[in-house]
């Protein structure tokens, strides 16, 4: 015999509640045994379920499909192949044997706009299938023998839009680059930003052809980023135009200085909200270089105003030398001698192989003796480390030795240095600055009250007084310390 109400599953629970409800019963005993079966069933679909973790591939399917092409033009932009010497060697090398296709992981196993998205190879090529079919072509492979390991993918695309190659030197694309400032917060990411700068120079962005008219868009690095790391966009970034019209375009209607007005579209009404303006690639590196200009002579006039003026030691008295010690004998820093000011010193431009013993053996050339390095708080992999002096006077002549001879720290274990050439593509010299003000105070917050006490007694010129004695370290007192540090 076969039950009145057959089994529901629990996923569609909610369902059944319409089923029951529309069915005719064929008694009493019938609808009510339904009744039930449904009030079951939906108390046990509002149990209380613990929530999973979200997995990076859903957070990467929270991009559209017009995204993520747009992330594939980005990344096999003419720029990007220009600026990407080893992914165009790889393409070119696939497309003389391969009729022009090359695996989609090239781009997908290298630092790009679409490798940074997170998404997976299958979604991108969803959505190439689905709206780009006559922009790229699609393929699927199946890898060979000897390709294994290299992970090649399951998939090839072909690019049908490389007809024009573009400028090809860095002169014609600084042309074509503006520093953009102060974007919207809504054009948060790459596509979004790419459409609304379309919009600014009233382009229409729902074409696939109009995607190539923005070739590249970068956010500058900040010097405490960690090397390899891939900096989040914020609300500036430099954007690489296809022609120079487009980006000529950009920079008369939104000038770095400029009058509110009143727009027409809502997109312009929301730049000129958050005061959206732009700069030329020439003149933003222009100001780059007036702003170190003007860091390094402020530290410099810092460095020549700070000074430590240490205490006259006097000999004690002889009543002095047969008191007894009182119970804070330590000698301890003032309120503003928590540290030793101007004694900090960030180096930067180091190899990221090196060790502290060769540091410490390099650094020694600009100063009297290894002993005026205090300490070297340096990590390995890192290209940069902080230098605690003995003194202030140790830090300065660091600096200025450096300062005075570019030296370049060639392999890990060059402890002497090379003098530098200053030619485009060299390996960079090694940069010092001294640490002070606001920095400094939160370099030393994190160091231990005990080794802070230390350094300021090495700067104050105390560092050779004897250990404080206590009573309880002499004689019978000393035994039983020891004892009870066993417990």
């Amino acid at each position: 015999m076969s039950a009145p109400f057959a089994f529901v599953p629990r996923k569609v629970a909610k369902s059944s509640k319409f089923l029951t409800t529309n069915a005719p019963s064929t008694s009493r005993a019938a609808t009510t045994e339904n009744k039930r079966v449904v009030a079951d069933i939906k108390g046990k679909s509002k149990a209380p379920e613990l929530p999973a973790p979200v997995p990076e591939a859903e957070i990467a399917s929270t991009l559209s499909d017009e995204d993520l092409i747009i992330l594939v033009f980005l990344s096999l932009s003419n720029y990007k192949l220009w600026s990407d010497p080893d992914l165009r060697r790889n393409i070119d090398w696939k497309n003389a044997s391969n009729d022009g296709f090359f695996p989609l992981s090239y781009i997908l196993n290298t630092p790009s706009p679409l490798s940074a998205s997170g998404a997976s190879e299958m979604a991108i090529v969803k959505a190439l299938r689905a709206h780009a079919v006559d922009a790229v072509d699609v393929r699927m492979t199946i890898p060979s023998g000897d390709s294994r390991g290299k992970h090649q993918g399951n998939f090839e695309i072909r690019p049908n839009s490389w007809h024009d190659e573009g400028p090809t030197s860095r002169e014609d694309w600084d042309n074509r680059t503006l520093y953009i400032e102060n974007v919207p917060i809504k054009y948060k990411t790459f596509p979004h930003l790419l459409k609304f700068l379309l919009e600014l120079v009233h382009v229409d962005n729902s074409t696939l052809k109009n995607y190539e008219r923005i070739q590249a868009i970068s956010v500058p690095p900040h010097h405490t980023d960690a090397p390899g790391t891939e900096p989040k966009f914020k609300s500036f970034a430099l954007v690489v135009f296809a022609n120079a019209e487009d980006a000529h375009s950009l920079l008369t209607a939104w000038p770095w200085s400029r009058q509110a007005q009143d727009h027409d579209s809502p997109t312009a009404s929301e730049a000129m909200k958050f005061g959206f303006r732009t700069l030329s690639k020439a003149r933003w590196d222009e100001l780059n270089a007036e702003y170190l200009s003007y860091r390094t002579s402020i530290l410099a006039e810092i460095r020549d105003a700070e000074r430590i003026n240490l205490p006259v030691r006097s000999e004690p008295t002889n009543h002095e030398r047969e008191a007894p010690p009182p119970e804070e004998a330590v000698v301890q820093p003032a309120q503003n001698l928590r540290y030793p000011a101007n004694c900090l010193v960030f180096v930067r431009n180091i190899h990221p192989e090196t060790n502290k013993t060769t540091l410490r053996n390099f650094f020694a050339q600009g100063v009297d003796t290894k002993e005026a390095i205090d300490y070297i708080d340096f990590n390995k992999g890192m290209d940069s480390c902080h230098l605690r002096l003995a003194t202030a006077a140790n830090a300065k002549n660091l600096v200025e030795h450096f300062t005075n001879n570019l030296t370049v720290q060639a392999t890990g274990l060059d402890d002497s240095g090379c003098q530098s050439n200053g030619k485009v593509g060299s390996s960079k010299a090694v940069y010092m600055e001294l640490v002070v003000g606001k920095r400094e105070e939160l370099y030393w917050e994190k160091v231990p009250d005990k080794i802070c006490l230390q350094a300021v007694q090495k700067a104050l010129g105390l560092a050779d007084a004897p250990p404080v004695q206590n009573d309880s370290w002499s004689g019978e007192g000393r035994r039983r310390a020891r004892k009870k540090q066993k417990f």
